[in-house]
């Protein structure tokens, strides 16, 4: 199957994505799975998982403009935290940005191996390795920047 361009992930249809999903047969199960998990995730710590580090992160984004300074604390991570709650300061939109950047990372894995030549259910199994870990699944459900 051709890779897709731009133009066509824009205007993916319903039956393309069908064909996607059974030429993948495999990825899409992994998919579905890590989507699950994710949003059980997020059902069973909502909005949020709070650290001590984790009020520093929005101490910062909503202290200055655009954000306040730390020597010590990355300064991108406040940034995203104020760019995404820019409508509103809900942490929610923060932790399923942070989950939608870890199905884009599974995915990412699989295309890539895909793309270099490796079976499709070893590529699979590669992105599984991403997508189903629980310990990255938690790490997005913090405001903490390790999970970005």
């Amino acid at each position: 199957m051709p890779p897709l361009s731009v133009k066509q992930l824009i205007a993916v249809q319903p039956t393309r994505i069908m064909a996607l999903a059974r030429a993948n047969v495999v990825m899409a199960v992994v998919l579905i799975a890590a989507c699950l998990l994710r949003v059980l995730a997020t059902a069973a710590y909502w909005p949020a998982l709070f650290y001590s580090d984790s009020f520093a992160y929005m101490g910062l984004a909503y202290e200055a403009t655009p954000v306040a300074f730390q020597p010590d604390r990355p300064s991108g991570y406040p940034l995203l935290i104020k760019f995404l709650t820019i409508v509103g300061h809900q942490l929610a939109v923060v932790t399923v940005a942070q989950h939608l950047a870890g199905l884009a990372t599974g995915l990412l894995v699989y295309v890539c191996l895909v793309r270099l030549g490796s079976a499709r259910w070893l590529a699979a199994l590669a992105a599984a390795v991403v997508l189903l870990d629980a310990n990255l699944i938690v790490l997005e459900q913090w405001i903490l920047a390790e999970a970005f």
